[in-house]
């Protein structure tokens, strides 16, 4: 997949050039998913990265951007990293988006469990997860044979040890290819995936790794066991802010506490200022039971039917 990273408007238009239309502009290190945009002509991605070199210093994760460093490729050239100023340019991955939830204990990696991505939204300055189910529903069961095997070579490739990982890809025509390789819990609700499809307390296991505790191996293929024999589905979903604001609360909640397909879900709390163009903000997720993908939507629909979100104040963007 071909990539530039840029530190200033030329190199921005030359790795544009290079790379193609259309692509995906995104900071090379971050969080909530601040900042990243489809762009499908110069225009669009000039006025990202203005966007971007202004307002970056807002995003409630830029701590996430990393420190200033040095990057080499595979021809030994070294391009530097520089914190609020460079973006990665990545060509656009046609298909349908997921993510493995991965365990490697040493250097052993156990691809444990699939989650597909049913609704992304794109906003200004982010793309938002609407709707996850797992296990996957859209895949053949060799697709995930090979989407598991890819995790673990991609994997075993970037030399990732003693690690819980969230592994997110697209489905091509060609087969899985990678977007990202975040080593950590993936966000939303991945700790209940792990949690009921597999009984795993995903944050124990990752102390248990650190300490170097025996029986891992086992817990994690009796996991994947579970996960194998299991019937049942899951679904998570967010609820984020159409616009800018302040964010005052939502009416409606004991539609939640009466639906018994919701098994848990938590609101964000009142009282502060949303920016809603520059990342991802859970005013509300949930996690649920659910019989499909056709459930997990309209169990999605309902709860924007029966819910109202109070954000006053809004901005234009």
């Amino acid at each position: 997949m071909p990539f530039a990273l840029c530190n200033n408007e030329q190199a921005l238009k030359e790795g544009a050039d290079r790379v193609g239309y259309p692509l995906i502009a995104k900071p090379p290190f971050g969080g909530a998913s601040a900042f990243i945009k489809k762009c499908s002509n110069w225009e669009e991605l000039r006025s990202h990265y203005a966007h971007f070199l202004s307002d970056h210093g807002a995003a409630a994760y830029s701590d996430f951007y990393g420190c200033a460093h040095t990057l080499p490729d595979e021809d030994g050239r070294q391009h530097e990293n520089i914190p609020g100023r460079s973006i990665l340019l990545e060509g656009y991955i046609s298909g349908i988006e997921g993510s493995v939830e991965c365990v490697i204990v040493g250097e052993l990696i156990h691809p444990l469990l699939i989650n597909e991505k049913l609704m992304l939204t794109e906003r200004r300055g982010t793309v938002l997860e609407n709707l996850l189910i797992s296990p996957p529903t859209s895949f053949t069961e060799n697709q995930c044979e090979q989407i598991r095997q890819y995790a673990v070579d991609c994997l075993r490739a970037v030399g990732l040890t003693n690690a819980v990982v969230h592994f997110e890809f697209r489905m091509t025509d060609e087969g899985p290819v990678a977007i990202e390789i975040n080593p950590r819990v993936g966000g939303l609700y991945v700790n209940a995936a792990f949690r009921d499809l597999a009984t795993i307390n995903p944050y124990q296991l990752y102390i248990s790794l650190l300490l170097g505790e025996p029986g891992i191996n086992a817990q994690l293929d009796a996991g994947a066991q579970k996960i194998a024999d299991s019937g049942q589905s899951y679904s998570m979903l967010a609820v984020y802010p159409e616009h800018s604001g302040h964010f005052k609360g939502i009416e409606g909640m004991h539609y939640l506490d009466d639906n018994e397909c919701v098994l848990e879900y938590a609101q964000q709390d009142a009282g502060s200022y949303i920016d809603a163009d520059i990342e991802e903000h859970y005013l509300l997720k949930c996690w649920a039971k659910v019989d499909d993908a056709a459930h997990a939507h309209a169990l999605h629909d309902a709860i924007r039917q029966n819910l109202r979100v109070i954000l006053d104040n809004p901005v234009a963007g």
